[in-house]
């Protein structure tokens, strides 16, 4: 297994995002707003008002420091595990306004397997081992590539922890986040940062020194399969102390680990994984195996963790034309959030009705022009732009989906001059929040 991780690394691994962002022994750490990755962050933040709740479990073997002695050999076998801890993490994210989230993580041990505690290190006792506070600011969006920074902080709670020796203070991180969106179903991240920590005095007749700052980087790639609904993910993280300090353990300074995992949305605002990982090399608390589930659950007026479509801004040309098309189809299942080009986890599966129907007569097509429309909601000019963006949307599917060319598929904006229903109403205004696919045909 960690030959195919390790194969996959080379591919990724100039691209690397910030997420081992725990005490020096934890390096699974499940982001606090759930949104395209499990661990890694993208430049996305929670919608203003919007709640994550989060919940994770992880099992690890093999993830503790063996420490080195005379005469008694390192028993830590791949296939021979002798330490097993299973872990638990629960989050909560907020979204304070457009751009802005703030998030608490809360770490903990549930329990721990050791066969040999007299040479392996070892949580004191279970319980919370930390708690972090942490925001993000998502400070700009450029046709398919996002830019954001994360800034965070950790209180350690596990005592005698030589690593960061004894009343250590806070660790302040920094990290500076990009993702780009390579397809409408296809997303990467890539991130790097620098934690700086406030070190303890040294624990005596342990022979580790505290350990220092740390450079930290990672990466992810998530691709959503459309016919299960289903996105399944790559990430790989790793860290490296900066100063080469005492550490008498079997284990490398640096970390790098590598996991796959499956993300389902059961319902619009819960979302569960199940993953496997594994260290790609013997670093600093890297597993030989780890196993994980979770579930993120979005609380808020409409809230999604189906990751939203970043549409590129191409100039459309308008072809104007008063030829009767061969056929409309009205996609009135199609709902976006308000105020965004975001379209629905259900309304993304919704499509597979009107793709397939397209399918079946697809050499014939020669020109579908795509309509989007608003509801009242916001300024006319707001509406006109939100509009364009939902039909450009609409048209990164039909493009991706249908292998059309760019000049057969086109993207109109009507703003709210083209109201079907009232917009005195909200389910008016939904229906209102609408695409519309004009189909013209070879004859």
């Amino acid at each position: 297994m960690k030959s195919v991780l390790f194969v996959f690394s080379l591919f990724f691994i100039s691209t690397v995002y910030a997420n081992v962002n725990g005490t020096a022994l934890q390096n699974f750490n499940p982001t606090t707003n759930g949104l395209d990755f499990v661990t890694v962050q993208s430049s996305k933040t929670l919608s203003p008002n919007h709640f994550n709740l989060g919940v994770f479990f992880d099992y690890a073997t093999n993830s503790l420091p063996f420490f080195k002695a005379p005469g008694i050999p390192n028993t830590q076998k791949f296939s021979e595990p002798n330490d097993k801890l299973l872990s638990g993490t629960f989050n909560l994210g907020y979204g304070i306004m457009e751009n802005w989230e703030v998030g608490l993580s809360l770490p903990m041990v549930l329990s721990q397997s050791i066969d040999n505690s007299t040479q392996l290190g070892s949580y004191d006792k279970k319980g919370l081992t930390e708690f972090r506070l942490n925001t993000k600011y998502h400070a700009l969006q450029y046709d398919k590539l996002g830019l954001a920074f994360v800034g965070s902080v950790n209180f350690d709670r596990i005592n005698n922890n030589p690593f960061v020796g004894s009343n250590p203070g806070p660790t302040w991180n920094l990290e500076a986040v990009t993702d780009y969106q390579i397809q409408p179903n296809l997303l990467w991240a890539f991130n790097v940062g620098y934690r700086l920590h406030k070190d303890g005095d040294t624990i005596i007749d342990t022979g580790v020194e505290p350990q220092g700052n740390q450079l930290i980087y990672s990466s992810a790639l998530a691709y959503h399969h459309a016919p299960w609904d289903t996105h399944f993910i790559f990430e790989l993280f790793g860290s490296d102390f900066v100063k080469n300090r005492a550490l008498p353990t079997d284990r490398k300074r640096n970390n790098l680990e590598a996991i796959v995992a499956a993300k389902k949305v059961l319902w619009q605002n819960i979302a569960t994984y199940a993953g496997v990982g594994s260290g790609l090399y013997n670093g600093f608390a890297s597993p030989d195996v780890r196993l994980f589930v979770g579930m993120n659950w979005l609380i808020g007026p409409m809230g999604s963790h189906q990751a939203a479509p970043q549409v590129v801004m191409e100039p459309v040309v308008e072809t104007i034309t008063e030829e009767i098309p061969s056929e409309t189809i009205v996609l009135s299942s199609i709902n976006f959030y308000t105020k965004k080009s975001i379209m629905t986890p259900a309304s993304r599966a919704s499509m597979a009705g009107p793709l397939n129907q397209l399918r079946q007569n697809k050499d014939s097509i020669r020109l579908i022009i795509v309509e989007g429309h608003a509801d009242n909601t916001g300024t006319e000019a707001f509406n006109q732009t939100l509009s364009e963006k939902r039909a450009k949307s609409v048209r990164e599917v039909l493009l991706s989906e249908l292998g059309l060319e760019n000049n057969q598929v086109q993207a109109r904006g009507y703003g709210e001059t083209r109201p079907i229903a009232s917009n005195n109403t909200e389910e008016g205004r939904k229906k209102n929040r609408r695409v519309e696919l004009k189909i013209y045909r070879t004859k």
